[in-house]
């Protein structure tokens, strides 16, 4: 040990002496070979000899050889995605979560390793974390304010296909797979799912359908105009999504090599890094409308709006239609990211024709008695 460990010293002060300096790029490799003999020598005094400083020698010894070589390569470029390269916005599945809105606290996450690429070195291992992220305001981004992850798997083989992690509280995650290859250059992929398996869309009674136009009378909403303003601000609301700030947008991650980030995309087929639209967590609505004369009508073509608002137009009456007891029925449905859903409706009745005069007489010193012909009904 002692020969190796002095000849591998000497070596390196040979390589100091001449000056040898190289720099290596990436891709390259270095081979290196040292050969290393033993040996010694000795002198021999015989002091059976009358002059016994006679000294013989030196005598060498005929020693082994042993040489050893080995290879570096140089390799300082991390993992990279096939389809992606260096688009780190790419569209492709570079990790696809098993649905990034969902009710089961397992989420199984998913890759092919056939599309990473990692020349020379090769992928060694994958580590795979869940970060919960949150926000204090609705204005603030959501961010991962711990950097202790609340799932992990390590060290995941790199022919594996999947993993899965368990979430321990409904909220907004940040999924982080991280390959090394086997230099210990690393790329990071991130992507987000938002875990809910508590919550449901309320409704707030005092805040019903209203239309700018009506005008309520004996608890029936009268219209008498064809374009009809409908509003329903604070009816619905998803209180965890909303007080949570679940639908904000996510801050960026910390700078890295090579960073996969999924910056763009909205529900239902991705969680990014973009804010959701929403009004008090609800992402989107559904609306319809009809006209009817008597009995009840059901809802059938539904349109989708994203605001609380919208404007109608009424159609004309049926000129065949010998009934002018019309009413407007509107129906609603409130959807959150998750899949809940909640409906409400209201009716509103038509008025369109003008009040009747009948039956005017005069007597003196009295005044005009008009009768006034409308039909009335109560709001269902």
């Amino acid at each position: 040990m002692d020969i190796l460990h002095l000849a591998f010293r000497v070596y390196l002060d040979v390589v100091n002496v001449e000056g040898l300096h190289w720099t290596g790029n990436h891709g390259n490799r270095l081979s290196l070979t040292l050969n290393v003999k033993n040996g010694g020598f000795i002198y021999i005094n015989n002091f059976d000899q009358e002059d016994s400083t006679a000294i013989d020698g030196p005598f060498f010894y005929e020693g082994n050889t042993e040489e050893k070589s080995s290879v570096y390569v140089f390799d300082f470029l991390p993992p990279v995605h096939s389809v992606c390269r260096n688009d780190t916005d790419c569209s492709a599945k570079v990790l696809n979560i098993s649905h990034p809105y969902t009710k089961n606290k397992n989420v199984t996450i998913r890759w092919l390793p056939e599309e990473w690429v990692d020349e020379p070195a090769g992928i060694h291992h994958y580590d795979c974390e869940a970060f919960q992220l949150t926000s204090n305001t609705s204005e603030d981004n959501l961010d991962m304010h711990s950097k202790t992850p609340v799932a992990w798997q390590l060290s995941i083989r790199p022919w594996d296909l999947e993993t899965t992690l368990p979430l321990p509280d409904p909220g907004v995650y940040a999924i982080i797979m991280t390959l090394y290859d086997s230099a210990g250059n690393s790329a990071k992929v991130r992507r987000f799912v938002v875990y809910d398996d508590v919550s449901e869309i309320s409704i707030t009674v005092t805040r019903p359908i209203t239309a700018a136009e009506a005008v309520q009378n004996g608890g029936v909403f009268w219209i008498t105009q064809s374009k009809v303003s409908l509003s329903w601000d604070g009816l619905f609301y998803n209180s965890l999504h909303r007080d949570k700030y679940m639908l904000n947008g996510i801050a960026e991650l910390e700078p890295w090599p090579r960073m996969y980030d999924e910056v763009t995309g909205q529900p239902p087929t991705s969680r990014s890094r973009e804010a959701i639209h929403n009004t008090d967590g609800i992402v989107f609505f559904q609306i319809d409308y009809a006209m009817s004369s008597s009995g009840s009508a059901e809802p059938h073509n539904w349109t989708l709006i994203r605001d609380a608002k919208i404007e109608i137009y009424i159609p004309p009456p049926d000129p065949e239609s010998q009934s002018r007891n019309e009413r407007l029925t509107v129906w609603l449905r409130a959807h959150d990211v998750i899949g809940h859903t909640a409906n409400d409706s209201v009716v509103f009745y038509i008025d369109r024709t003008n009040p009747v005069i009948t039956n005017v007489t005069f007597t003196e010193d009295s005044k005009r008695t008009p009768g006034v012909q409308r039909s009335h009904s109560k709001r269902r």
